[in-house]
């Protein structure tokens, strides 16, 4: 087996600043994190299984709604869960249909037990006192995920070169590395989104 990936996983695991903050606090974020290994584990397990059973479906909307539950921010996994089964669809002609269901049905959920907070939040009125602009292109957020630009830039640098590395495992059959990029694109979108309309999720 190749433990290269792995490795190469945990030695910028162990040097990402942001995950070392964050775990030294005494909060939900090991929860978090442990919630959504566990997401992405259930999620591919009904990928890559031919025989699946409506418990199996039940538990992934379970654990997406807790994941949601625990942090909002956690619907980057759901959009990219959302996103991965309609290009499967799309390109492979896959039959998700029934786990794309059951991960709406989470989400759906998660806003009916959430609404009077969704409606509160976006009732605020952030733009008084925040005005976005042009001058997060000079960090793109690099600081506030990876501890500094140059830690940034290393692990874009990086990302870069296993994508191009590894371009024909990409775009195959029930693919991870597909799945991955999709995680990483609409985590670093979100607090971009937010950011130009006025919620930051980031206020360093």
């Amino acid at each position: 087996k190749n433990y290269k990936p792995l490795i190469l996983t945990l030695i910028f695991c162990s040097l990402n600043s942001y995950l070392i903050s964050y775990s030294q606090e005494v909060r939900l974020y090991s929860l978090i994190f442990l919630t959504s290994i566990i997401n992405i584990i259930f999620f591919f397990r009904i990928i890559l299984e031919k025989k699946k059973g409506i418990f199996d479906y039940l538990i992934l909307s379970i654990i997406n709604f807790i994941c949601l539950f625990l942090s909002p921010f956690l619907v980057a996994i759901t959009i990219s869960q959302i996103i991965y089964c309609f290009l499967e669809i799309l390109l492979y002609k896959k039959n998700h249909k029934k786990i794309l269901i059951f991960i709406f049905l989470s989400l759906i959920l998660f806003i009916g037990f959430n609404s009077s907070y969704i409606i509160a939040l976006s009732k605020i009125n952030v733009m008084n006192y925040y005005e976005p602009n042009l001058n997060f292109v000079r960090n793109l957020f690099f600081p506030d995920f990876f501890g500094s630009k140059i830690m940034g830039l290393i692990f874009f640098i990086t990302l870069i070169l296993c994508i191009l590395f590894n371009i024909k495992k990409i775009f195959v059959k029930n693919s991870k590395y597909l799945f991955f990029i999709l995680l990483i694109l609409m985590s670093y979108s979100i607090p971009i989104v937010f950011y130009f309309l006025g919620n930051p999720l980031f206020h360093n």
